[in-house]
């Protein structure tokens, strides 16, 4: 056994497998793949990259899985099995492509996989390239931790990388806690959403479920992850670094290079020679006009088509407390010590500042020009009537 050395986690153990998983081509590549992609220049701490996030997602995957093993016998959890689940959070991101979510959102042909597609592809690749002591079945098993199908997605084993039913999983736990960090915001403890867990019966199946004095606890994972992304990930001068950034990944991509050779440092060490870096490493960015927030809930005045011309980039995000779940906090199921029946709960009966609408839209206008922006105002009005 290794051990690595992580400023939010401690000591993290590794097991030969997955320290042969570790020194690979593909997985060091993580290394040049920064974690939240062109958030760095403007929050200038947040370097951290995709490998030091996938260790942790790994680390807190056998710390739930510890935890069951210990509490529920009946489960008949091995050290295999926690290996297992291990290695699927070790892997989980190997598929990304640079600058974080936008090679998948702006860059990739349409026929081409997302990351959790093209990251199985990837793995079992590394499979039979490095002769990793893995089954058929155990291969299966490990993909379907990383992008569960429908038909397991009920199954608690295969909800803890990769919850769809809630989103409450060790991925997310983790890049909250890591992002917090280096960017310098406060976080909050999560370690009783680790521990305070247990496996039961819900529907014919056996799901993931959170002792209900924890609740709060779960909100505050699903605010912080809020916060996240309305004041960082989706800064409004982030934004604008990406849209100088996707035409230059994508004249990149059309070189031909190799995917698996497709990393940050590709794109900003300027010896491709793309003269519009320039506009990065310089701060020319789109000027920010104005910006309007709508619940999703109510229809947008503004019609939401992206607009990308020579003079306006019309521009909108919507942000959730749990990606595409529209009310997750209604999704979690929970237990107490009366019973054993497990259940959900309307957090808004809970309590009254948990609010009812769980997304909302930014909609943003920039201007290329400086001279463009007195037409910007008249072109958002226009678009606001």
């Amino acid at each position: 056994m290794k051990q690595i050395y992580d400023p939010i986690h401690k000591f993290i153990t590794i097991t030969p497998l997955m320290t042969q998983i570790i020194d690979t081509y593909e997985f060091q590549r993580l290394r040049d793949l920064k974690q939240l992609g062109a958030t760095y220049l403007v929050f200038p701490s947040a370097s951290h990259s995709r490998f030091e996030h996938s260790v942790g997602v790994s680390h807190l995957a056998g710390v739930m899985m510890n935890e069951l093993y210990l509490k529920q016998p009946e489960l008949n959890i091995t050290n295999r099995l926690i290996e297992l689940v291990r290695i699927g959070g070790l892997i989980h991101d190997i598929g990304h492509g640079p600058f974080s979510h936008l090679y998948d959102h702006y860059v990739k042909d349409e026929e081409e996989y997302e990351h959790e597609y093209r990251g199985l592809d990837i793995f079992k690749g590394m499979v039979k390239k490095y002769n990793l002591d893995l089954s058929k079945k155990e291969i299966e098993i490990i993909c379907d931790i990383i992008d569960p199908p429908i038909h397991l997605q009920d199954n608690w084993l295969y909800q803890i990388v990769n919850n769809k039913i809630n989103h409450i999983d060790v991925d997310k736990i983790d890049y909250i806690l890591r992002d917090s960090y280096h960017i310098g915001l406060f976080h909050n403890d999560f370690s009783r959403i680790l521990t305070m867990i247990k496996v039961l019966p819900y529907n014919n199946s056996l799901v993931l479920a959170w002792h209900e004095k924890i609740q709060h606890d779960i909100y505050l994972l699903f605010s912080c992850r809020y916060r996240l992304h309305k004041q960082i990930y989706n800064h409004h001068a982030v934004k604008a670094f990406e849209y100088l950034l996707i035409p230059i990944l994508k004249k990149i991509k059309n070189t031909g290079i190799e995917f698996i050779n497709f990393t940050d440092s590709v794109i900003m060490n300027n010896l491709q020679n793309i003269p519009e870096l320039e506009n990065v490493f310089q701060r020319k960015l789109p000027i920010l006009i104005k910006e309007k927030i709508n619940i999703n809930k109510l229809r947008p005045k503004i019609e939401l088509e992206k607009i990308n011309n020579d003079k306006f980039i019309l521009d909108y995000v919507t942000i959730s407390l749990a990606g595409n779940c529209s009310e997750p906090l209604s999704e979690v199921y929970y237990f107490n010590n009366d019973s054993i029946d497990i259940f959900t709960l309307n957090s808004s009966e809970n309590s009254l500042i948990i609010p009812t609408n769980h997304s909302e839209t930014i909609i943003r206008l920039y201007s290329k020009n400086v001279e463009d922006i007195d037409e910007g105002k008249e072109y958002w009005k226009s678009l606001s009537e």
